[in-house]
């Protein structure tokens, strides 16, 4: 077989192998970053808080949505800005000042109270721009594979909507810049009350 004469069952094969790869070393990645907070009691994924912003009380994040169901919901039309929509779905729990300053929702919390905001470090933010990428490119094989299975997510699908499952794998489709990514982290935070006026 010649190089550039690849047919589309290989190139398919590739593709799915190379993003097998991405995943497993985001995984690797944030095992790595596991371990470092492990390793140290005032890191928080390689972040420092100050000490009025560390809290003795064992707190959790809030689980991170169940992008299978949303992508079926009308909260989702797979319309032109399918990129900016995942985006905007991942993030629902984040924010983000122009100071590089990132913040994560705790589990149960009011998004109005300042203690319900627990400070995480720009690896993490790095890190959820990675998942992000790799919902984005996963929305279309769920939607296809839900499609194939003619499964009851598929079935309970508005017609219109099905009709639109190619804008999952458009051009526009790409996902946004890790910059346009934490301008809608920057966006949500200025949308909320100012942490030290809470």
């Amino acid at each position: 077989m010649q190089f550039g004469k690849i047919d589309d069952d290989t190139l398919g094969k590739i593709e799915k192998c190379a993003a097998q790869f991405s995943t497993a070393f985001r995984s690797f990645s944030k095992l790595i970053v596991s371990l470092r907070k492990k390793g140290s009691e005032s890191s928080d994924y390689g972040a420092t808080m100050s000490e009025s912003e560390e809290s003795d009380e064992p707190s959790e994040d809030v689980p991170e949505p169940d992008f299978k169901s949303w992508l079926f919901t009308r909260s989702c039309p797979w319309g032109p800005a399918h990129a900016t929509d995942v985006a905007q779905f991942l993030i629902g729990n984040y924010r983000g000042d122009r100071n590089k300053n990132f913040w994560k929702m705790r589990s149960g919390a009011d998004p109005k109270n300042r203690q319900s905001w627990k400070k995480i470090s720009m690896t993490s933010v790095v890190m959820l721009y990675s998942t992000y990428t790799d919902l984005l490119r996963q929305s279309k094989e769920i939607a296809n594979s839900e499609k194939t299975a003619d499964s009851e997510l598929w079935q309970n699908l508005h017609t219109s909507k099905k009709t639109r499952i190619f804008r999952l794998d458009c051009v526009r489709n790409r996902p946004i810049s890790y910059k346009e990514f934490v301008n809608i982290m920057r966006d949500r935070h200025d949308g909320l009350p100012a942490l030290r006026k809470l």
